[in-house]
């Protein structure tokens, strides 16, 4: 009996048989309609520009978190707004000054014209009166020999000294110095130019008008300066009828302005200048005066406490409407409970009085640091040398200081106060007038 074999290439020449394709299911009429073939040149392919571009900035150091679509680049080119606020900030634009709101110059000029012509006005009159005004009132003072060594002698006879600070460089500190001050707090920590531009407007303010207001009291009122004596050289008259000898024999010039001593124009002008800066510190270290939302915490409570009394009144207003039968079963139970609410009265008076006591604890809790504390107190040291400097080189009276420096101090206040909304009132001494 034979048996037949199997060739192996037959076994492995099973995957090559042709197998005849599946028939497709005839096309039924009425029921579907194909659409023609569309050529593939008319299909639009998606691209990379149809992806939203993600615009939350990356946090990674990658090199690849910088490169923008060319949608994102057209979109941000376009709108210089935009690329303020997706470019991040470096630490060049940080110390870099400036200010984000600075108008053109035709438009603050035109803001502020008045202003620095009133200004310049008052320097021009203050600076007319100083160099050519002469002392309206005449000057009496006891002529006699031996003059020199008596108490008023000693008083107007001390020896004239060159002043330690002179009047221009008293003048230029004055207001150079504030003006420097608020200037850079302006440009890197405020970034604020109608701010910056009322703090240097307000300096102009105190300083001019108080030089103006001085320069007027010296011309009526005046007085000797401590070292007349040794300006005017007085001659003693001789006991000859008929002769009117010239009392002073100095320098005229000298001689007129050692009669203006009182008030001290130093004084005045470095109180109100650095006065004024104190003030512009002040309103930004809230060293003194009312502290910035001390009262918020208790004024949201009680807001709190109205709103949920207000809800608990309505809440209540509709249990009252819905429950009148029960409430009128419970009556006997109020009446009873009503002495406990007697008592209990007492005990809110006395938490009340503990709230009233807490909150003026909260008010008590800003705490001023020593170091804005020692920054608010240098621009009154400069001022306090600079005019206690004319005491020291006999050019003013210790009265002359006193009430130059009152002077500036005023005009520093009021000057402050007619550019900015408060002057100690922590919550608007930094907020501009309109």
């Amino acid at each position: 009996m034979s048996t037949a074999i199997a060739s192996p290439r037959t076994a492995l020449d099973l995957h090559r048989r042709s197998y005849s394709p599946v028939p497709s299911p005839p096309p039924l009429d009425g029921i579907f309609d194909f659409a023609p073939p569309v050529p593939l040149s008319t299909i639009r392919v998606p691209s990379l520009s149809d992806i939203l571009e993600e615009r939350t900035p990356r946090t990674t150091g990658s090199s690849h978190s910088n490169i923008k679509s060319l949608e994102g680049n057209a979109s941000t080119a376009s709108d210089p707004e935009a690329q303020l606020i997706d470019r991040p900030k470096r630490r060049r634009d940080v110390l870099m000054p400036g200010f984000r709101n600075q108008p053109p110059f035709i438009i603050w000029l035109r803001y502020c014209w008045l202003g620095i012509l009133t200004q310049l006005l008052c320097l021009l009159v203050a600076e007319l009166i100083y160099l050519f005004a002469t002392p309206l009132m005449p000057r009496y003072f006891p002529l006699y020999p031996g003059v020199w060594t008596s108490a008023w002698g000693m008083k107007y006879g001390q020896p004239y000294l060159g002043e330690y600070i002179s009047t221009l460089v008293s003048a230029v500190v004055s207001f150079t110095v504030p003006l420097v001050v608020m200037g850079a707090i302006g440009l890197w920590y405020v970034r604020d130019f109608w701010e910056s531009n009322a703090a240097i407007m307000g300096l102009g303010y105190a300083l001019a008008t108080a030089t103006l207001f001085q320069s007027f009291i010296k011309w009526f009122i005046g007085g000797l300066r401590p070292h007349f004596l040794s300006i005017c050289l007085p001659s003693i008259p001789q006991p000859l009828p008929g002769l009117g000898p010239t009392v002073c024999t100095g320098d005229p010039h000298l001689v007129r302005e050692a009669q203006m001593s009182f008030p001290s124009g130093h004084s005045s002008a470095a109180f109100a200048g650095f006065g004024f800066l104190a003030l512009y510190l002040n309103s930004k270290l809230k060293v003194i005066g009312r502290k910035p939302n001390t009262n918020a915490v208790l004024a949201e409570e009680k807001e709190g406490e109205e709103e949920k009394a207000e809800l608990g009144r309505d809440e209540n207003g509709a249990e009252r409407k819905a429950t009148g039968t029960e409430r009128k079963a419970t009556g006997t139970e109020r009446k009873a409970t009503g002495t406990e609410r007697k008592a209990t009265g007492t005990e809110r008076k006395d938490t009340g009085t503990e709230r009233k006591y807490n909150g003026a604890e909260k008010e008590r809790t800003w705490k001023t640091q020593h170091w804005h504390f020692i920054l608010w107190v240098l621009p009154w040291l400069v001022a306090l040398l600079i005019a206690a400097s004319k005491i020291r080189d006999g050019w003013h009276h210790p009265a002359d200081v006193l009430f130059g420096s009152l002077v500036g101090v005023l005009f520093a206040h009021m000057a402050y106060w007619c550019v900015f909304r408060g002057v100690y009132d922590g919550r608007v001494n930094h907020l501009p007038r309109d």
